[in-house]
């Protein structure tokens, strides 16, 4: 039999837990704590998504990090958090993913939104060719013979440009996410929110002495990302976020369609730098003539890859499922001044992308699996049921439980 992977936890923090098991001391995460705490959240679901019929799993080895799925009907309980004995953040954490199902947009939604974002920074971009001329890096990508809108959706993109593009797109996603979290965790009902706040409190402490430090005080994307998640969560105060994006309340009572264009207006710089930056990071195509030979950047191929844009915009109107009027409209009023790759770029310290990084990872790690006989003594448990009763014995009544293992489900 393969060992519980939770054997061996010196502590366990399931103080909310605790009380709702009705005083119950949790020492360990035994089979049958972990089904307790499955159901815990499946009734959290059916009050917070009633709506919605969703599966509530332990992670198996198609899953990433924690999450809640309305395309995949899909609860994933984050069980990194469960080895640290953090039984009521794990908690939270589904509280949260489960308030993104009933409050946010798809996820189609926001990275089709992304998605021309995305573009139009690129439009604003040039590169001059060997040929003396100048085109936009939206032309250059977008014109890639071999890129395909199934490729850039793919989990694995194996075009350098789709892999270029999925990239850029997730990293502006990563900025509305931070937007949202803010949102719908300040809409969370206050005897709900007590278990996001101990996962906000313990990441907050960690964040702020990074910060005191000043080791994200360069603004590069990531950088922003979390100055402004803690900000409005007030474990700081931070003057440049303040100015570009400070107002909680207009965050906490509009929608994700409100929102949005404001966010894009807001950092639009600072997003095209990223973006800017992803595309030198990741094709090196300045100052390389071969290169850009090869990125079809020759005239005759910029030409002929008109045919292959169009073929990229009727794939995109074609397969996408997300809502292109919002999509459109949050990038409307958006304005670039042009400029040509490279010049003025931001570049930005090492350290302060490792400190980011450290953030991501934290916040984004992969759930460990649980053997397949621990998910089955904790599926077992589902069969039983125990009835109370009382029965009379030479004048004297007795209570007893008696259990039922229901070996027909």
């Amino acid at each position: 039999m393969e060992d519980n992977i939770f054997d061996g936890i010196e502590e366990v923090d399931a103080e909310f837990m605790e009380r709702w098991l009705g005083g119950a001391k949790i020492n360990s995460l035994s089979p049958k704590t972990l089904y307790d705490i499955q159901m815990l959240i499946k009734h959290y679901s059916d009050i917070i998504v009633p709506d919605k019929k969703l599966s509530v799993e332990f992670p198996t080895e198609q899953d990433g990090c924690a999450r809640a799925s309305v395309a995949n009907g899909q609860v994933i309980i984050p069980t990194n958090l469960l080895q640290e004995g953090r039984v009521d953040e794990t908690i939270g954490c589904m509280i949260h993913e489960l308030h993104h199902i009933k409050l946010s947009d798809s996820e189609k939604d926001i990275w089709l939104k992304c998605f021309v974002f995305v573009c139009k920074a690129l439009d604003s971009l040039f590169i001059e060719t060997e040929k003396g001329y100048y085109t936009s890096l939206k032309d250059v990508v977008l014109s890639d013979s071999s890129l395909s809108f199934a490729d850039i959706m793919s989990d694995n993109p194996q075009n350098p440009n789709a892999d270029f593009l999925r990239q850029a797109c997730d990293d502006v996603a990563f900025l509305l996410n931070a937007v949202e979290d803010i949102r719908i965790d300040e809409k969370t009902p206050p005897n709900l929110k007590k278990y996001l706040d101990k996962q906000t409190d313990r990441i907050g402490k960690e964040f702020k002495e990074k910060y005191d430090e000043g080791d994200l005080d360069e603004n590069n994307l990531m950088n922003i990302v979390f100055r402004l998640l803690f900000h409005h969560k007030d474990v700081i105060h931070d003057d440049f976020i303040d100015s570009r994006f400070g107002d909680k309340e207009f965050i906490v009572n509009s929608s994700p369609s409100e929102y949005t264009p404001v966010v894009f207006d807001a950092f639009k710089n600072e997003l095209r730098n990223h973006i800017e930056n992803l595309y030198q990071d990741s094709n090196n195509t300045v100052g390389n003539s071969e290169k850009q030979d090869e990125q079809g950047i020759d005239i005759m191929d910029m030409y002929l890859g008109d045919d292959i844009k169009e073929s990229i915009e009727e794939q995109l109107k074609e397969h996408s499922q997300g809502d292109k009027n919002k999509a459109f409209s949050s990038c409307g009023e958006i304005e670039f001044d042009d400029k040509e790759l490279g010049d003025g770029l931001v570049k930005f310290s090492q350290n302060s992308k490792k400190v980011s990084e450290e953030m991501i990872k934290v916040m984004k790690t992969k759930p460990p699996i649980l053997p397949i006989q621990t998910i089955l003594e904790i599926d077992s448990y589902a069969r039983i049921k125990i009835h109370q009763t009382t029965e009379c014995f030479d004048g004297k009544n007795v209570n007893y439980a008696c259990v039922v293992y229901d070996d027909t489900k």
